[in-house]
């Protein structure tokens, strides 16, 4: 099956979980609308995102790599007995993680929710020590996403995180009359433990058998956690941004992280859908390529899979920058969601759009230097990221309150990627020089057509008392008519990469 294929199998799924995410967004906020409540819960619930950002897809990354390496030496039963032992470590090693947060979920919130009232820090604690036990279960969920996509399985990976947001969404939609916020809690802990066993049949289709032995220092344990451990430090560096906006934002009054959360929630639709479908499906290709010897093939792969990204993302960004506030009302200005609270969050989400090309490209590159085994460098990259992030963040806050959040992390994110192109650059001539500039300029020429043409017709519309929903049905299908006749003019050779992928086979 070729990587476009698979790709748009795990592109659509991905789709679905990111509208099932805004969706559980709006249930959430229509309902309590931003409020302390909503604050507790979206602070509280950062830690279990943690757990599936940084841990799950940390583990998933490491496992392909770690069996690619041993396919060649063992057969499926050893490859199986070797994963087992390292899943029982995990699991172990993340029991302990999650009484450590039960114990610590006091403290953890009076530094997450720092300068926010009583109430919320104390009703942050108490979510925090109720959704502990989804580092656990998604955790292990990440380690069996790896042995899926390993065996060229996708679509229950896939779906999990949409049967997560599906789970929040009835919890809230039937529980919070008579739980009130409690009710996304549950939903996030119920969804947690079915992301967790939806993919428990499939694994046992490919023929895998766990083995309980728990092996501590055995040899499969060593080389996963010396694999591991580097790919969980680079996602954590990478997640920790939003510690920081969260820490921002609690200073800056009741709702603020509410409307921070929101506008990530509408960067993260398109970087899903975006990236997630062709890393996903792409990455075991590049790490088998690059361990059978064959760099130049992943070299033009790299190149193609990126500027494809990129003729996605920017345009999306564009368009984004240009109607971000009437996206934000078409979406979430319903229910108890305030007039402010629209505002603001349309503020954040254009400045914070700046950084979605560089976001989805980053998704990309760091499975391509996990392939590479370059552990500590990325772990560098990351760590001057994350620097540049925490100390804008809290130099620019006060002369530029909210604004702070978004010019921060456009900055940060930016260079992340910068650094990650130069350094891929150094490892694999050619691929990010002067040809990929070259694509790059005639895409963002692109995207400058779109911007133009949706701002104009969103100037011709205004005022004619149009609802919101219908005006962004405008300015979509203005985008897309820009975005087709660029497409025509100025991007034949980027879409010819797009359809080229036909070609590029999931077996490598």
């Amino acid at each position: 099956m070729s990587i476009l294929r698979v790709s748009i199998v795990v592109t659509a799924l991905a789709l679905l979980s990111r509208v099932l995410g805004l969706g559980r967004d709006v249930a959430v906020t229509w309902a309590f609308g931003a409020s302390t409540a909503t604050d507790a819960f979206y602070i509280a619930s950062s830690l279990s995102n943690a757990a599936y950002v940084v841990i799950a897809t940390s583990l998933a990354s490491a496992t392909v790599p770690f069996l690619a390496a041993r396919h060649d030496r063992a057969d499926h039963a050893t490859d199986f007995a070797a994963i087992s032992a390292v899943l029982n470590v995990a699991a172990l090693a993340l029991g302990v993680l999650a009484l450590a947060g039960l114990a610590l979920s006091g403290p953890m919130a009076r530094v997450l929710a720092s300068g926010g009232s009583g109430d919320l820090v104390w009703l942050t604690g108490w979510m925090i020590a109720v959704m502990m036990p989804t580092v656990v279960l998604l955790g292990v969920a990440g380690i069996f996403s790896g042995i899926l996509n390993h065996a060229r399985v996708f679509a229950p990976v896939a779906a999990a995180p949409a049967v997560l947001n599906l789970t929040v969404i009835l919890s809230v939609a039937l529980l919070w009359p008579s739980l009130g916020i409690v009710s996304a809690v549950v939903g996030t802990v119920a969804g947690s433990v079915l992301f967790l066993l939806m993919q428990m049949p499939v694994l046992y289709r490919i023929r895998y058998r766990h083995s309980w032995h728990l092996r501590l220092a055995g040899r499969p344990v060593r080389e996963f956690a010396l694999a591991a451990g580097p790919v969980i430090v680079v996602a954590l560096l990478g997640y920790a941004h939003v510690f920081v906006d969260i820490a921002i934002a609690a200073r800056l009054g009741e709702g603020t992280v509410t409307a921070v959360n929101v506008a990530a929630k509408l960067i993260q639709l398109p970087q899903g859908v975006i990236a997630m479908g062709l890393t996903t499906a792409a990455f075991p290709v590049i790490s088998r390529l690059l361990h059978e010897g064959r760099p130049a093939e992943a070299s033009d792969l790299c190149l193609r899979l990126s500027v494809v990204v990129l003729l996605m993302a920017v345009p999306a960004a564009a368009f984004l920058l240009a109607e971000a506030e009437l996206v934000v009302a078409a979406v979430f200005g319903r229910g108890t969601f305030p007039e402010a609270a629209v505002a603001e969050t349309g503020r954040i989400l254009a400045v914070t759009v700046l950084a979605l090309p560089a976001f989805s490209l980053n998704i990309l590159l760091l499975r391509v230097f996990f392939a590479l085994r370059l552990w500590r460098l990325a772990m560098g990259i990351f760590l001057v990221a994350f620097l540049v992030k925490l100390g804008l963040g809290l130099v620019l806050a006060g002369p530029l309150g909210v604004d702070a959040i978004g010019v921060s992390t456009v900055v940060a994110v930016n260079l992340n990627a910068v650094l990650v192109l130069l350094c891929l650059e150094r490892r694999m001539p050619g691929t990010f020089g002067l040809r990929f500039a070259a694509h790059g300029g005639r895409i963002l020429l692109a995207a400058v057509a779109v911007f133009g043409a949706v701002r104009l017709a969103g100037e011709a519309v205004a005022g004619r008392g149009l609802p919101d929903v219908v005006a962004l049905g405008l300015a979509v299908l203005v985008a897309a008519g820009a975005g087709l006749v660029c497409g025509v003019v100025l991007l034949r050779r980027e879409f010819g990469y797009l359809r080229g992928l036909r070609g590029a086979g999931v077996r490598a």
